[in-house]
């Protein structure tokens, strides 16, 4: 604990807020503090020990004027190694300075802290509670918003009844009074709504496919390619989630598009001439794997393709549509 209490030390970083520290010691200190705590993640401490540990690294997230991916996946790592050793006042100060932040990537530690807790394990104040509503779903014009509407949403697994009942009347409230697309996906696809099939159609059938311009980012920019349309790929996740049938007439337009989606929305009656290995990893989510592995025809494509390529990526993508064969 003594290496610890003196890398994390206030007066380090002190000296990393200040004017006198430069970029590549900035650089060099963080990558100690993270090999630091991804090293504790793999250690058996005693309960004390660890207590004091996860104390001290908390109090140094919390002075940290910027925050660092690179420890934050560190952070991660060791909560989800061993958080569910760490006491419930230790859990809950590292879950609401992450849901207080305007972090795009604090999502997944969020998701994290809540996985180490069990249902009505936390509880949460009704005034901070109320403040979250209001910040994340009921006046959703704030910079950050959608990251504190996610840790919202996140949190519903573990929260008591009423704060349950709290959260579902605000997201219901706020998409009768001013549609939000995100706030609908994001609740329907966690199961904090129940999916709201008139509303739902409702979206598929005015979706015109003139405007539905496939996103142009680079490829290796957040995992979407050239040919997709991010928001009918999320309208067809709904879909593939709640085992919606999309070879009816009503999605015959989206095959319009291009050859991804005349494939995606019916993937028995493509033609294989025109397929492209990389789709399946274009969007790869627990649905479109589990969409996948009801198509015979795309199976027997991927394993005639491994037979003259070794491409780890579709191997292993395979292996992963597999599993929902099984």
């Amino acid at each position: 604990m003594e290496f610890s209490n003196n890398l994390l030390s206030k007066k380090n970083i002190d000296f990393i807020n200040s004017k006198f520290s430069n970029k590549r010691f900035k650089e060099k200190y963080n990558k100690y503090c993270q090999n630091l705590v991804t090293l504790a993640a793999f250690l058996n401490f005693e309960k004390e020990v660890l207590e004091s540990f996860a104390t001290l690294l908390i109090d140094f997230i919390q002075l940290q004027e910027e925050e660092n991916r690179e420890l934050l996946d560190s952070v991660q790592y060791f909560i989800s190694k061993k958080g569910p050793e760490l006491s419930l006042k230790t859990r809950n100060r590292i879950l609401f300075h992450y849901i207080d932040l305007d972090y795009p990537f604090k999502r997944s530690i969020v998701a994290t802290i809540v996985n180490s807790l069990k249902e009505n394990e936390i509880k949460i104040e009704p005034i901070k509670l109320n403040q979250l509503i209001e910040d994340s779903i009921t006046n959703n014009n704030e910079s950050g918003f959608r990251y504190k509407q996610i840790s919202v949403l996140e949190l519903f697994k573990i929260v008591d009844n009423d704060s349950k009942i709290k959260i579902v009347n605000a997201i219901q409230i706020k998409l009768k009074k001013q549609f939000d697309f995100e706030l609908f996906y994001n609740a329907t696809m966690r199961e904090v709504i129940s999916l709201n099939k008139n509303i739902f159609l409702k979206l598929i059938d005015n979706l015109d496919i003139d405007k539905c311009n496939p996103a142009k980012r680079p490829r290796i920019s957040w995992g979407r390619y050239e040919y997709q349309d991010v928001y009918l790929n999320e309208l067809l996740n709904i879909c593939f989630k709640y085992h919606l049938q999309t070879n009816t007439v009503r999605f015959q337009k989206f095959k319009q598009i291009n050859c991804y989606y005349e494939w995606l929305v019916d993937m028995d009656n493509f033609d294989y001439k025109n397929f492209d290995i990389e789709w399946i990893i274009a969007y790869n989510t627990v649905y479109f794997n589990r969409q996948m592995s009801k198509s015979k025809k795309t199976i027997a494509y991927i394993l005639e393709y491994l037979k003259t390529n070794r491409d780890r990526r579709i191997a292993d993508t395979l292996i992963e549509i597999q599993n929902y064969s099984t």
